[in-house]
């Protein structure tokens, strides 16, 4: 009996000792996961910790003094600064505007008045040589007397009876040399004697020109009228060896057959066409030439080039250059000349008042068989009374000379 009990007792006590020994490694599976538990939570802790330090840390950069939403604020306020002074600047370039426009149109109105003024002169100039004429060829002595040479001339050269009166008479230029001869301007007392002498001087001379002795009798024009005149003799000689009937009336030339009058397809740009530039984009910019800026007694001088091939070219590169320095120059003279596609040869210039230097600078071009050019000779001369006679046109053809050469 007493062994059955132990046996009993054995069995339950090892029964109980296995309950326990798998209790036990349950509650050992139970700690490890627990302890793995707590380190992954001391980990997220110490995770939350430093991100929370990393927050800190952004809300110092955006919060703190000097801050990220400082400097957004510093950035927003600078904007509307900016904003602010951009539409100053468009305010001010929209006044700007129109100053410039108002500048425009009142320089284009000061030049219209200038041209007037400077008709009405040439007008009042043109009557007051009405009684002059220009006697060229008559032998000049050191001991001269000027009106009784002339009056001799009427007399035996152009057989005029009537009395003749003369109000004054001088020679004109300067005597280059002993044997040279100046031309004498002589003003009548009345217009109708300064007439007849004229119109006996040139029916003579048709009918023999050796009865004159070398002497030749014509009205006294303006430097304007005379070099317009000048040129439209020329022109009259080009129409007539293509057979084109002309005639020159006063200061204009007249196409016979059509009774239309002829007009310079050129002429230096004025302050409307140098303000237009529509045409710019056609042509592009034109590359330009410009000689040495030279002084001389008071005047300055330059000439500047560009190459052109047709009337249009012609017109834009001398619009362009005038928008350049020369535009502030007194005088600018436009000359070119260029050959078209058929092979003719058109040339043309516009003295802008600086009479008698477009002519030469044409001379000159053809001369060397220059093609394809148009020229810009500026001058500025001094505000008094500074002269400077020939050496002009010297230092003008040495400019043009030099940008040939550059070309």
């Amino acid at each position: 009996m007493a062994d059955t009990n132990m046996t009993e007792t054995e069995s339950s006590l090892e029964q109980n000792l296995g309950e326990y020994s798998e209790d036990q490694t349950f509650n050992n599976k139970l700690l490890s996961g627990i302890v793995g538990i707590q380190q992954t939570l001391n980990s997220l802790i110490i995770k939350f910790e430093n991100q929370n330090e990393e927050i800190h840390g952004i809300k110092n950069d955006i919060y703190a003094k000097d801050g990220i939403e400082d400097r957004l604020q510093a950035v927003a306020t600078e904007t509307e600064d900016q904003t602010t002074m951009i539409a100053e600047v468009r305010n001010q370039n929209t006044k700007l505007t129109t100053e410039l426009n108002l500048m425009k149109s009142y320089v284009v109105h000061l030049e219209t008045r200038l041209d007037c003024q400077q008709s009405q002169i040439a007008n009042l100039v043109e009557r007051s040589m009405r009684e002059n004429a220009i006697v060229i060829g008559v032998h000049e002595r050191n001991d001269e007397n000027v009106i009784a040479e002339l009056k001799l001339i009427f007399k035996n050269v152009l057989k005029i009876t009537e009395n003749i009166k003369i109000d004054r008479a001088h020679r004109i230029g300067t005597q280059t040399n002993k044997n040279s001869t100046r031309p004498i301007v002589v003003k009548f007392h009345d217009y109708n004697d300064r007439e007849h002498v004229i119109n006996t001087a040139r029916t003579i001379g048709k009918q023999n020109k050796e009865l004159l002795n070398g002497i030749y009798i014509t009205p006294q024009f303006p430097d304007d009228m005379r070099e317009n005149r000048k040129r439209l003799v020329q022109k009259q000689k080009e129409y007539k060896e293509v057979d084109v009937g002309t005639k020159i009336k006063g200061n204009s030339l007249f196409f016979i057959k059509s009774g239309s009058k002829y007009v310079e397809k050129v002429s230096t740009p004025k302050a409307l066409a140098i303000f237009d530039a529509s045409n710019k984009s056609k042509f592009g910019t034109f590359e330009q030439t410009s000689s040495n800026e030279v002084s001389d007694n008071g005047h300055t001088y330059c000439v500047t080039a560009a190459v052109t091939t047709t009337y249009a070219e012609v017109r834009e590169a001398a619009r362009q250059i005038m928008q350049g320095p020369v535009s502030a120059c007194t005088y600018n003279t436009l000359v070119y000349r260029f050959t078209d596609k058929d092979g003719h040869t058109h040339d043309g210039y516009d003295d802008d008042r600086d009479y008698g230097i477009g002519s030469r600078i044409l001379d000159y071009l053809k001369e060397i068989d220059a093609h394809n050019i148009t020229i810009i000779s500026s001058r500025t001369p001094p505000s008094g009374t500074a002269k400077i006679g020939s050496r002009k046109n010297n230092i003008i053809l040495e400019g043009v000379k030099s940008v040939l050469r550059k070309m």
